[in-house]
């Protein structure tokens, strides 16, 4: 049944993980697909199952991976297609904060890549829209260390990016942000 074939993507997506650890990538990349295939056929019978689009985007993040060094576009086209189904899950959960933490460590990727490829007025957006999801997540959930450690994180790479475009002042305030962020961190 279900379960069984969650389960059969779930064992090809980690394949896939060990493949790419190993440097594997052609194999790593088959693993992947099959997992997205069965994962779509999951999706077709529970479109709005919030596990079955948390799980068809982690086999999609995990394929992107393989393509942020050679092919930016590409991983950035499916970073997008990640988005759709965490932001669509996160739609069907709004009260579980994982879903929309998910989002924003996926806009933090997305602008990685978009940075690497030296699109840095994109990655600039990608990070924003990562920082805003992230500031609510710490709002709601304070005592949640991992979203303030996020947080801090997107606004180093927020930092970077502005850096590389010589927006001083607004890079200083970036690092300033995740500085703040990270001696709360330590302190606590």
């Amino acid at each position: 049944g279900e379960q069984y074939q969650s389960d059969l993507a779930l064992s090809h997506n980690n394949l896939g993980l060990l493949q790419s650890e190993t440097g594997e990538l052609k194999d790593a990349e088959a693993s992947f697909d099959e997992a997205i295939r069965l994962q779509e056929r999951l999706l077709v019978a529970r479109p709005d199952d919030p596990e079955h689009l948390r799980n068809i985007a982690a086999s999609l993040n995990n394929l992107s991976t393989l393509y942020v060094g050679e092919e930016p576009a590409r991983a950035a086209d499916l970073y997008k297609k990640v988005l759709s189904y965490q932001e669509k899950a996160a739609a069907t959960r709004p009260d579980e904060l994982k879903y929309r933490s998910d989002v924003a460590l996926t806009y933090n990727n997305l602008g990685a890549v978009q940075s690497h490829a030296e699109q840095l007025s994109d990655a600039v957006v990608s990070y924003g829209q990562a920082i805003e999801i992230q500031r609510e997540l710490v709002r709601a959930a304070p005592a949640q260390k991992c979203y303030r450690h996020d947080l801090a994180v997107s606004f180093n790479n927020l930092g970077l990016t502005q850096s590389k475009l010589r927006q001083v002042p607004e890079a200083e305030r970036s690092f300033r942000q995740a500085l703040e962020l990270q001696e709360i961190l330590v302190n606590q």
